[in-house]
């Protein structure tokens, strides 16, 4: 499913219907722990608000960014 998971890891996510973005989603986002054979990700509310947080933040400085830009746009070969 996904490079550097494991035979298990890609078994269980397999039988629990979970997509290849789902996993990368979760070792993404997660918090990792230290297993007896592997590394597990918990994805913890403050790992979903901090990347909501991070993500509303971008959004932000993008709209800001695009106001900009059309404030610069090009009207009949001028700037306006």
């Amino acid at each position: 499913m996904s490079s550097g998971i494991t035979k298990h890891g890609d078994e269980r996510a397999n039988q629990r219907g979970f997509r290849r973005s789902d996993v990368e989603l979760i070792h993404h986002c997660g918090t990792p722990i230290e297993g007896r054979e592997a590394e597990i990700y918990l994805v913890l509310d403050k790992d979903l608000e901090r990347k909501i947080h991070a993500r509303k933040k971008m959004i932000g400085q993008f709209e800001r960014d695009w106001t900009e830009v059309n404030l610069l746009s090009v009207s009949n070969g001028e700037s306006s």
